[in-house]
């Protein structure tokens, strides 16, 4: 049995009704992905893609994402939405990913669904390149992500401590270059050491 089946199981439960979950403030997000100074020839991993969410941000910004999910459910969805030469979508569980030397690797509204923060970690390392970035992103305050979570079980989801305090299990690995938190985001951006 695979280790991460429990979670595998929850998303897929949901994920015909994920897209009506999904309410963003696009005008925002934008602003926050110019920020991110993505680049065309980028290498991207949209990590934890879920039905897609990300791919309208990212596509207008690099030739190319990869984009895993560990739903097979999520990522069935997800395919359908955007053209298959631009978006290379896999179900795969990310412990078990092994393509690396990612430029970026983009996790949105999904950071506490990797429980196991020192393994998760080590993976985020292993597939980025050396100067490779990491964004860690949600369109919501720590407050408000903590109540979402409230009635999800703990080995499906962790509560996420203020950025300075998350920042501390990815900082043995990756230069830190924005840890910032208000009302209306989350983010943590590293750079591979």
């Amino acid at each position: 049995m695979k280790e991460n089946k429990h979670i595998e199981e929850f998303f897929s439960a949901i994920a015909n009704k994920w897209d009506s979950f999904e309410d963003h403030d696009k005008a925002y997000l934008e602003s926050l992905f110019e920020s991110f100074s993505l680049k065309k020839e980028d290498k991207v991993l949209d990590l934890a893609c879920g039905t897609g969410v990300m791919e309208e941000y990212l596509l207008k910004r690099v030739n190319h994402v990869d984009a895993i999910d560990i739903s097979p459910e999520m990522i069935e969805i997800a395919k359908k939405k955007y053209p298959l030469d631009k978006v290379n979508y896999q179900a795969i569980d990310f412990f078990d990913y092994d393509k690396e030397g990612y430029d970026v690797v983009l996790l949105f509204n999904a950071y506490p669904h990797f429980v196991n923060k020192e393994r998760f970690a080590h993976q985020l390392h292993k597939v980025l390149k050396k100067g490779g970035r990491f964004i860690i992103l949600h369109d919501l305050s720590r407050q408000r992500l903590s109540e979402h979570h409230s009635t999800v079980p703990h080995s499906i989801s962790f509560e996420l401590s203020p950025v300075e305090e998350e920042g501390k299990y990815l900082e043995d690995r990756f230069t830190l270059l924005r840890k910032e938190e208000d009302e209306r985001h989350y983010l943590i951006i590293g750079e591979k050491k």
